[in-house]
């Protein structure tokens, strides 16, 4: 009953319950029990953290009170200081013990009924926050007091600021002293006979003497600041202005004259000058400056001027072609300078039509503007003008820039008419020659850009051609991994793995190509090729592909064609890159046809299909390296772009030419590859090694042959020695260098095929151990290694051995490769 529930509740019972009762009623009661505890649990932890927390933040804010600059301390209600940083123990000179729990007035009693006194119980009583300034006179110090209430007292910011209002008051003192003098200052530019004129910093005039508004008219109100400027001349106001403000960002003395407006109305020239002025610490603080009226000498110099530009133009016309027009009588006077810029000799006849006679065709109506617009008073007689001139005699054409002066009578009738004319052809040349090195400049930057498009755009689909592969690789495994796929779902597995491996594979071997092509060290086994061979090779390559898009194959080989030098190797990776890419871009149930025929000299490969095409504006860059018609993230079709450019090159590293041609999209396309035929008598004594070629090409096993395999990875050499067995060979394996060296001294194989990279002695040093033995000097060897580069190609063929093949390798390849080496050894 309740008595029993209160007593097992007492004892620490979480809940009861009354027999009899079910085994259902049972189970809720436990679970929920458990659920209590739980909840009991978690509260526990949350308040533990909340604790936990609640000190960090405490010691945080500790810390950043101790590290503040200013004091800072807190009082609770009855004035005990609760909290004292060390920054105000070091203004007081006291320490935390002395000050902690004690009662600030009694601490500082000499404060009691100041300013602070007062200050802190408003802040405390009226719960509002306070600020003010207080001189302590035991400290001799000003102290910026500001005070907060809190919800158990106040809390005080105290600042030293000593040095502030010491500064303060000396700034007040130099105001006042600098008052004084600008007040004399004024005094004595009022009364002097130039206009006088002072700019802060920005170049803002701040003061003008009294002698400028009694010559300008102008007040304060319209000559500060900038108001001068109005002031001057039309056409001298912005010029005045910017060489003012130009000299003004720089620092520097400022020189200028111009045209001021008299109250009158009347325009008189000025001079300017000022003189940049900085403080003790060199900041500078604008300009002081006078303006003088200088027009009465300015007339002086003015005449002066144009009596020595006379002079000037006397004394250089030795040097220029000079002419003199009556334009009264026509007659038109020449020196010798002038004759030979129009091509005519010395003691020629002239006149104004001899003129236009020996100008270019292009600058003549022009010119006939020019000399009549000079001859109208309008004009002011001022001509100047550049043409060009044909030589009258010696036809050579030349460019002229001339001047001259028209001069009117009273009737403002033009009389006279002469000037100078200078030979320009060089800088006009130089010009020319800037242009068009300014256009080249223009290409060479548009082909830039051009290029580095194509690289982000090659970037982005090498990103994507090395991912894409990559998924179902990486899925699949996954799955394979899981072990619950059934054999056909296992065997697909594999063969999506496998075909994605080899496109990577492709890709990688793709850019190695291209980048031996792009440093010239693409190396060609050359040997006699029938070009048959290694069409029908590459034709088995993609066979499955066709048969998968049901294209139709059509071959027209001419068995009459001979045979090319080259690396058959190469020329079958030219004839499968045109394949593979007619069955790429032909759509279902299409057709490609394949022909070999005899052009010249020349046996010529074409390989036609029906798919896509090439669309004309594409057509010209179908070769060029990192080019793809559609570089879209939208495009059908995959690829880097890299074949076809290294398929050319493989061509003509041949001797040969490619070429090109599609009617346009939608209408197929056709590639075509000359390469040049061998010489028959030196084909004739190559039927042999062809026929072995061929024979040699048709076996698949290396039945009787022993080979070595050395390789440190397990997998790797698990993988070489099963693709080798598997072809009948017998093989002898070994995980590092010194268990092959025991291991030749006990069998002599027949080839061997190594790793390089393995650690204590590399493949490179294996092999040169082996050749220091007498049986190992003629043993072939085959480098197998990640190491790819054209680079470690070299190395590999220095260090000894015959052939250097990348991984991942192909059996077939492989076993191709053994072959031959083992075929030319026994020969």
């Amino acid at each position: 009953g309740e008595e029993a529930r209160i007593e097992g509740l007492a004892a620490g019972a979480d809940d009861y319950l009354i027999k009899p009762f079910s085994a259902r009623e049972l189970m809720a009661r436990v679970e929920a029990t458990l659920n209590l505890a739980q909840l009991r649990q978690s509260a526990r932890e949350r308040e533990q953290a909340l604790q936990q927390e609640t000190q960090t933040v405490r010691d945080n804010l500790d810390r950043i009170l101790s590290s503040l600059r200013e004091g800072f301390l807190t009082f609770d209600r009855e004035w005990r200081f609760t909290y004292i940083n060390d920054r105000q123990l070091e203004m007081i000179g006291m320490s935390r013990e002395s000050v902690m729990g004690r009662n600030v007035w009694d601490v500082f009693p000499d404060v009691v009924d100041t300013e602070v006194y007062h200050q802190f119980h408003q802040a405390m009583n009226e719960h509002v926050a306070v600020q003010f300034e207080f001189y302590y006179a035991p400290f001799d110090g000003w102290f910026d007091h500001r005070v907060y209430p809190t919800e158990d007292g106040i809390a005080v910011f105290v600042a030293d600021v000593s040095e502030r209002v010491q500064l303060e008051a000396k700034r007040q003192r130099a105001e006042q002293a600098l008052q004084a003098s600008e007040e004399r200052f004024r005094n004595m530019a009022d009364h002097a006979p130039m206009m006088v004129w002072v700019t802060d910093p920005t170049g803002y005039c701040t003061y003008l003497s009294q002698s400028w508004y009694d010559f300008t008219g102008q007040t304060e109100a319209t000559g500060l600041g900038f108001g001068w400027v109005d002031a001057t001349h039309p056409d001298d106001d912005e010029y005045a202005k910017h060489t003012f403000l130009e000299a003004n960002e720089r620092h520097e003395r400022f020189y200028l004259e111009y045209r001021l407006r008299r109250k009158d109305g009347e325009y008189r020239w000025a001079i300017d000058t000022a003189n940049p002025w900085f403080d003790d610490d060199g900041t500078f603080k604008g300009y002081i400056g006078s303006v003088i009226d200088i027009t009465d000498r300015k007339a002086t110099e003015t005449a002066l001027g144009e009596s020595e530009d006379r002079l000037r133009m006397a004394i250089a016309s030795a040097a220029l072609g000079t002419w003199d027009w009556n334009l009264l009588t026509g007659e038109l006077k020449w020196d010798v300078g002038c004759k030979a810029m129009f091509g005519l000799p010395p003691e020629a006849q002239t006149s104004i039509e001899i003129f236009f006679v020996g100008l270019h065709p292009d600058d003549r109506d022009r010119l006939q503007d020019i000399v009549a617009w000079s001859r109208n008073p309008a004009s002011g007689g001022s001509y100047d003008a550049e043409y060009r001139t044909i030589g009258i005699q010696d036809g050579i054409e030349r460019w002229l820039a001339a001047k001259g002066q028209v001069y009117f009578n009273a009737a403002n009738e033009a009389v006279r008419f002469i000037g100078t004319a200078l030979d320009i052809t060089d800088r006009k040349r130089a010009e020319a020659d800037r242009e068009q090195l300014l256009q080249r400049e223009k290409t060479a930057r548009e082909e830039a850009e051009t290029a580095n498009r194509i690289k982000d755009e090659f970037l982005a689909v090498l990103s994507h051609e090395l991912r894409t592969p990559m998924n179902p690789i990486l899925g699949w495994s996954s799955l394979l991994r899981q072990g619950k796929l059934n054999p056909a779902k296992t065997a697909q597995a594999v063969e999506t793995i496998e075909r994605n491996a080899r496109i990577q594979v492709q890709l990688i071997d793709d850019l190695l190509d291209i980048s031996r092509i792009l440093r010239g060290k693409l190396v060609l086994t050359m040997l006699p090729v029938d070009l048959k061979f290694a069409i029908h090779a590459a034709l088995e390559t993609v066979r499955l592909a066709m048969d998968a898009k049901a294209i139709a194959l059509r071959t027209q080989l001419d068995p009459t064609v001979g045979t090319v030098m080259g690396d058959v190797g190469r020329l079958q990776q030219v004839v499968w890159n045109l394949l593979s890419n007619a069955v790429k871009f032909t759509p279902t149930e299409g057709q490609i046809t394949v022909k070999l025929t005899q052009v010249g000299t020349n046996a010529q490969i074409q390989v036609t299909d029906t798919g896509k095409g090439i669309h004309p504006d594409f057509l010209p860059y179908v070769f060029e390296h990192f080019r793809q018609e559609d570089a879209a993230t939208t495009r059908r079709f995959g690829g880097l772009g890299l074949g076809l450019a290294i398929a050319r090159q493989i061509v003509e590293l041949h001797g040969g030419k490619m070429a090109a041609a599609s009617a346009g999209e939608g209408q197929g396309a056709t590639f075509t590859v000359k390469i040049p035929l061998q010489r028959r008598e030196l084909a004739a004594g190559t039927t042999d090694l062809l026929d072995k070629a061929r024979l040699t090409a048709h076996h698949s096993l290396l039945a009787g042959l022993c080979i070595l395999v050395v390789d440190d990875e397990a997998d790797s050499l698990a993988l070489v020695r099963f693709m080798l067995e598997h072809a009948g060979a017998l093989v002898i394996s070994a995980s590092s260098g010194a268990e092959a060296l025991q291991t030749i001294e006990q069998t002599l194989p027949d080839l061997i095929v190594s790793d390089i990279g393995m650690p204590e002695m590399d493949g490179y040093m294996l092999l040169r151990q082996i050749r220091t033995l007498e049986q190992g000097r003629q043993i072939p060897a085959i480098a197998l290694t990640a190491y790819a580069g054209e680079f470690d190609r070299q190395q590999a063929i220095e260090a000894g051995f015959q052939q250097h093949i990348p991984k991942p390798v192909e059996s077939e390849k492989l076993i191709s490769t053994i072959r031959t080496l083992c075929t030319v050894s026994l020969t």
